[in-house]
Formats: C-alpha cells, sequence, structure tokens
C-alpha cells in the first residue's frame, strides 16, 4: 500500500522546492499533500511548482480557516489535524507521515521512517540540526506524564541520544493506519505544537505516546 505524505506549510518558503524533490526521489509507494496553512496562500510561483508535479502525485490543499489563524502554533495544530482527518478518510494508504517544509529527508531516512512506522505505530526521528539534537520542550515519559519541561524560548540542543523519550515531534512523525484510526478526538489549539500533538495522542484512545527511536536520524536545514 502507498503512504500518505502530509507537508505543512506556514510561509512561501522557496525550499519547499527542495522538500518536495528530495520526498520524490524516494522508490516508496507514496502520495505527497502540500497543506498550504499561510495566511495569504502561497505565492503564484510555488502554487505553479506544485500544480506542475500533479502527475507525480503531489497535490496541493489549501486550508480556507488558515486565512484567520494569526498565531503560527495554531495553523500548524490546524495543518496535522486537516491531514488526519484526510488521511483517516482513505483506505488506501498503509502509514501516515507529516512534516514540515523545512525538512529535508533523503531517500533512505524516509524509507526507513515508514518501514518503522509499522513496527512501532507511532514515531518520531531524533531531529539532528546543523548544531545539534534538537529537545522537545516538552517530553513525556511511557505513562505519558511530562519528565522535563525547558524555558520557553530559542531551539534547545543536547549532544548524544536521548534516552527514555516517548514524544512524538511536529517537525516530522510517522503514524500507522492501526494508530492513527485510533485518533477521534479532533480539536484546535493554539498550544505549543510539540505538547499538543502529544496530548492528542495522550487523551485519545491511543493511551500513550509511542517511543522515539533514536537510531534514526532526519538532517534539517534550518540551522
Amino acid at each position: 500500500m502507498r503512504s500518505f505524505v502530509a507537508i505543512s506549510v506556514l510561509d512561501s518558503n522557496h525550499d519547499l522546492g527542495e522538500c518536495i524533490n528530495r520526498l520524490l526521489k524516494s522508490t516508496v509507494q507514496k502520495d505527497i499533500y502540500v497543506y498550504d496553512l499561510t495566511m495569504t496562500g502561497l505565492d503564484s510561483e510555488l502554487k505553479r511548482f506544485i500544480k506542475s508535479y500533479n502527475n507525480y502525485r503531489v497535490f496541493l490543499v489549501r486550508v480556507k480557516r488558515a486565512s484567520s489563524c494569526k498565531n503560527r502554533n495554531e495553523r500548524l495544530n490546524l495543518g496535522m489535524l486537516t491531514s488526519l482527518m484526510a488521511f483517516n478518510r482513505y483506505d488506501k494508504y498503509s502509514s501516515y507521515i507529516h512534516i514540515t517544509q523545512g525538512m529535508m529527508i533523503d531517500n533512505k531516512d524516509l524509507n526507513i521512517l515508514i518501514d518503522n512506522s509499522k513496527l512501532f505505530h507511532g514515531l518520531s526521528p531524533v531531529i539532528e540540526s546543523y548544531n545539534g539534537i534538537e529537545v522537545l520542550k516538552a517530553i513525556y515519559d511511557r505513562y505519558g506524564f511530562e519528565i522535563i519541561s525547558l524555558e520557553d524560548g530559542s531551539i534547545h540542543f543536547i549532544t548524544g541520544q536521548i534516552e527514555e523519550s516517548f514524544a512524538l515531534n511536529p517537525k516530522c512523525f510517522a503514524l500507522s493506519r492501526l494508530y492513527a484510526n485510533k485518533i477521534l478526538k479532533f480539536t484546535y489549539s493554539k498550544e505549543d505544537p510539540a505538547r499538543y500533538l502529544n496530548k492528542l495522542l495522550i487523551e485519545t484512545n491511543t493511551g500513550v505516546t509511542s517511543k522515539v527511536d533514536t537510531n534514526l536520524f532526519i538532517h534539517e536545514h534550518l540551522y
């Protein structure tokens, strides 16, 4: 079966083209849905670029409600849930992948991510940037309780691997069909996306968030 790849786009950043091209180079069977979550809509050049890739199964979805959402967190949360609801309506996809527009995922990374989502049912890779490994502001243990809370501010980094970490990272995560279908409670929020995503998964029928596979690194060219 095919994989459903959702890209949340919050601004007309032209790195989106490279993000899509890298995904297309992967040999896995997939459809790519680009969710336009900008307040005024993507610029015409990006729209033409995406539409020119329709034959490669790349589709543009304008989320109209985003135009009234001034809060960036709210728009990202809206994108995640809109795409998850769309995924749950289709039976032809075996796994759901969500990434943000700045993620640069190569062929090997995408294959590993999809394969591991089938094994773990819910998976986030460790996000490794040029400056280190990102730590989420809220990390949850296996029982769904917050075990560390870093102060709000710029991105935080650590060195080495993250042990006993079970949080899904909204920048990049994967869900199996079995896991995604358990998410029945869809609500919108301005809350921090990492905290919001994990609370959503804990508070629905899934019970707990899934373990982060610390052997998988996705390289993000944003910093």
